[in-house]
């Protein structure tokens, strides 16, 4: 009977679109959500397709369905619940990620899970646990966490549904650049330009116009009349 219950809640699981989470992957593959037991991905190749399992329930990979919230077979909420104690304050995120951090008093007041106290630090700080704060790349201790560079390893500026311009073409990145003014990678030879600061983006714009169009050049690093 049971079982029977989790193949229906298998098939009412919402299907949708999803970014990233697949890359560089090979084959078919079922993928955990990092942030939420209620999401997984399923992964041809490097394309992703997302399930949402419905409300009250989690994935369980061991049948790769979903599963009611809190049951003996939710095997994930439970390991959300070690993330925070009842007296933290805001703590490194679980996934490792420096810019993001839990809100464990919203995870523990509000009986919230991992990804709705997911908060994340504005571009391009990073969260600092000593001080429970975020701060400047230059400040923040990541320790062994990943540091992400670039504006769209961040997940605000990252898509959400269709019809969304990708982020690398709404934002440059700065990976591998010297410090100071560079070209906007895609944009090549159009008035398009980006700053960099140890491998950050500082500023993006385009050069002025004047009595007419500038280009900004790759190899002057400067704008020039076109």
């Amino acid at each position: 009977m049971f079982f029977s219950s989790i193949l229906v809640l298998f098939l009412v699981v919402c299907f949708s679109r999803a970014d990233n989470i697949c890359q560089g992957n090979t084959g078919i593959q079922w993928i955990a959500d990092p942030d939420d037991c209620s999401v997984f991905y399923l992964c041809f190749n490097s394309a992703s397709y997302k399930y949402m399992c419905p409300i009250n329930s989690v994935r369980d990979f061991i049948t790769k369905a979903c599963v009611p919230k809190g049951s003996t077979y939710d095997t994930c909420t439970k390991k959300e619940a070690a993330v925070c104690l009842p007296d933290d304050g805001f703590k490194p995120h679980p996934t490792g990620n420096c810019a993001k951090y839990v809100d464990c008093e919203m995870m523990m007041t509000r009986a919230s899970d991992v990804r709705s106290a997911t908060k994340e630090c504005d571009y391009p700080l990073l969260f600092d646990e000593a001080s429970g704060r975020c701060q400047i790349p230059e400040t923040a201790d990541c320790g062994t966490r990943s540091v992400p560079k670039n504006p769209c390893d961040y997940e605000v500026n990252q898509c959400k549904q269709g019809h969304c311009i990708p982020c690398y073409i709404r934002f440059p990145s700065c990976n591998e650049l010297p410090d100071g003014m560079n070209a906007w990678n895609g944009r090549e030879n159009t008035p398009f330009f980006v700053v960099c600061k140890n491998e950050r983006v500082v500023y993006h714009g385009q050069c002025p116009k004047k009595d007419r169009i500038q280009l900004f050049d790759p190899k002057e690093r400067v704008c020039v009349p076109q």
